[in-house]
């Protein structure tokens, strides 16, 4: 049986910023696994997060990722930074795609953003008729449909379609 420790999260008033015990989560996280799960709620209510800001790919060829999201994915850009970030929004929603090489590089086993469609089969189709690879086929799951694909650079992107509340 493998135990695992446990990071206490603890703040006061007087101990800024927040500490993870005892030390600050620049000292702790880059070296650690993760939180533990029962901890998650802990330090979401202690951050007061109130929404998802953005998910953001890595890309190296900016010209080439804005021709898959915006000519494939048919997503509309709303702040670009030439060369370096495009952020396309979407409803209350923002995804970007940043090429900053020495920071952070792409990867199909990172987080992976879930774009609900509006007709799932076209969506596929369009996909296809761009020969995007699928990293899984459409599938039918108990609440939606969903495809994985690759963008340019190889990272995961989840084309999903929630199905109708059942009555």
């Amino acid at each position: 049986m493998r135990k695992t420790s446990r990071l206490l999260f603890t703040y006061s008033p007087t101990q800024k910023p927040l500490t993870v015990a005892g030390k600050a989560p620049r000292d702790i996280l880059p070296t650690t696994c993760c939180v533990q799960p029962e901890m998650w709620h802990t330090w979401f209510i202690m951050l007061k997060v109130i929404e998802l800001a953005f998910c953001c790919y890595a890309v190296t060829d900016m010209p080439r990722a804005r021709g898959f999201y915006e000519g494939v994915l048919g997503l509309k850009p709303t702040t670009v930074v030439e060369g370096k970030w495009v952020e396309y929004e979407f409803g209350p929603y923002a995804l970007a795609i940043g090429c900053a090489p020495e920071m952070f590089k792409p990867s199909p086993d990172g987080c992976a953003a879930a774009l609900e469609v509006e007709d799932f089969d076209a969506a596929i189709k369009q996909l296809r008729d761009h020969q995007v690879k699928f990293r899984m086929e459409p599938m039918d799951c108990p609440s939606c449909r969903m495809a994985m694909v690759f963008d340019p650079d190889g990272n995961t992107l989840c084309i999903h379609k929630r199905n109708p509340p059942a009555k």
